[in-house]
């Protein structure tokens, strides 16, 4: 993160990590408020582990399966191949369909005073439709996601290599 970047009042929170521990990086910023996370418990209390972090290698998950499943050849161990999942998965997840369960994954982790209530995760949004086939004209491909923004049903190919990005 570029912390010389940020020009408004913000949060930090860190890790035990030594890296991030000394105070030196952090005293010429006063609108900076860094909050550590105890060592040993940040799998308790980060909300990217709390709740995020399992979603997005849901995701990912879902693609090596898909690919070993219908024996596609899409070498996904590649550099370039490896930063393109990870990037649509990305794009996936940011959708405002996963804003209550982020909100969720910071109550949960302590940091929310009320609950956010019930809301859909990656499996439901994404991967339980009901269309066998892509939605793309002429494509008889097995469907594989459901897009989080458009809510298109897709083969990997359409997703994967057509870049489904929003």
């Amino acid at each position: 993160m570029c912390l010389w970047l940020v020009t408004k009042k913000c949060l930090l929170l860190s890790d035990y990590w030594g890296g991030q521990r000394t105070e030196v990086l952090y005293n010429k910023m006063k609108h900076l408020k860094r909050l550590e996370i105890p060592k040993k418990t940040t799998s308790m209390i980060q909300p990217l582990d709390v709740g995020w972090n399992c979603q997005y290698k849901h995701f990912i998950r879902e693609m090596y399966n898909h690919v070993r499943l219908y024996d596609l050849h899409f070498n996904l161990a590649q550099r370039n191949n490896i930063i393109k999942m990870n990037s649509l998965a990305y794009n996936q997840l940011s959708s405002s369909k996963f804003i209550s369960m982020n909100l969720h994954a910071w109550y949960q982790s302590g940091y929310l005073k009320y609950n956010p209530g019930s809301f859909q995760n990656v499996k439901e949004v994404c991967f339980s439709f009901s269309e066998t086939r892509c939605c793309q004209p002429n494509c008889t491909n097995a469907s594989f996601v459901q897009c989080s923004f458009c809510s298109k049903v897709m083969c990997f190919l359409h997703f994967y290599d057509s870049y489904h990005k929003h």
